[in-house]
């Protein structure tokens, strides 16, 4: 099968929105280039040339099956998309926007070259299935294969994650993972010494690659894999444990949507790491989260705690326009 490669490059404020578009209309993954890493696309692949080059450009790219006879809809919607973003409230500026057709043989090798080790905190290490890493005495290896989902570990918000975890205790706990890409969180939660993992994507790819890369780091045991929408699948299945630890790495429209259902499945003093926000959006998240009575702690200030309940965020750390969050169930 040969895929249709939609890529638009827009401001970062509108990524988001872009990501989610392209995902809600069949892209089986999203991938996303660092806005200084934006290559020179040819002009006989652009629709639209109206790109002002002093605009910090982020590229977001979802991919089609090129047999798919829907995808002339797709593109305009998306042209129509872009245009109606302004009246959100969100500015993409002068959008590019380019198509590419991706061989599949050729998709299979071509983005391992944008891939290498890297080394998360002093014990974790994320290492590409395809790369013979030798690991100190002390170091978790994590052995990726990433495919076409999102979450290869190399993402600011991954990053996050997989550190707020490696400084939690993990021995024996239940842990979940909303939004789990390629597995590599869940990955990371077995290896630290959780007892059960629950893993989560409405992606039938996201799905199938952690499965594969749970396999590949023989935790095949402890993650459980599901597929199911959020928050639908946590009303569906009434019958899941509460867990001492809950990652969502999403973006931030579903992570308002769900903060209820989080708590509802958390223990008391149990962890919540928040992820996937962009800065633009950290007042709303946090707006959503004292709706459900909880004590926000702001960084660097007194840790006093406001006449709430239920949870306090006791972290807000930033990696460039990239937020998580740490919060704490507490016991009532």
């Amino acid at each position: 099968m040969n895929w249709l490669e939609v890529k638009v490059s827009l401001k970062r404020e509108a990524s988001e929105a872009a990501a989610n578009f392209l995902i809600e209309r069949g892209s089986p993954g999203i991938s996303l280039e660092d806005p200084r890493a934006v290559s020179t696309i040819e002009e006989d692949d652009l629709i639209n040339l109206q790109v002002n080059s002093k605009d910090e450009l982020v590229s977001v790219a979802g991919y089609f099956p090129l047999e798919d006879s829907c995808l002339d809809p797709v593109i305009s919607e998306l042209e129509k998309f872009l245009k109606n973003l302004k009246k959100s409230g969100i500015d993409p500026g002068d959008c590019l926007l380019a198509l590419k057709i991706v061989k599949e043989e050729d998709w299979a090798h071509s983005w391992k070259k944008y891939y290498d080790t890297v080394k998360v905190t002093d014990r974790l290490v994320i290492n590409p299935s395809w790369i013979n890493y030798q690991p100190d005495f002390n170091e978790i290896v994590i052995e990726m294969d990433p495919g076409m989902a999102f979450g290869s570990g190399t993402h600011p918000t991954t990053m996050m994650c997989l550190q707020a975890l490696d400084e939690q205790d993990m021995e024996g706990k239940t842990v979940f993972d909303l939004g789990c890409g390629t597995g590599i969180l869940s990955i990371a939660a077995a290896k630290l010494g959780a007892g059960r993992v629950i893993a989560v994507d409405n992606d039938y790819l996201a799905v199938k690659v952690t499965k594969e890369n749970c396999r590949l780091n023989l935790v095949g045991s402890v993650v459980e894999v599901y597929r199911g929408n959020l928050p639908a699948f946590l009303w569906e299945n009434k019958e899941l444990p509460e867990g001492d630890i809950l990652l969502a790495n999403l973006s931030s429209e579903l992570i308002i949507k769900i903060v209820p259902d989080i708590l509802r499945l958390c223990k008391n003093e149990g962890i919540i790491i928040l992820s996937g926000i962009i800065r633009e959006r950290l007042a709303e998240v946090k707006e959503r989260v004292l709706e459900e009575g909880l004590n926000v702690f702001e960084e660097g200030l007194n840790k006093e705690r406001l006449d709430k309940k239920g949870l306090n965020i006791e972290e807000i750390n930033f990696e460039g326009e990239w937020v998580s969050l740490l919060v704490k169930k507490q016991k009532l």
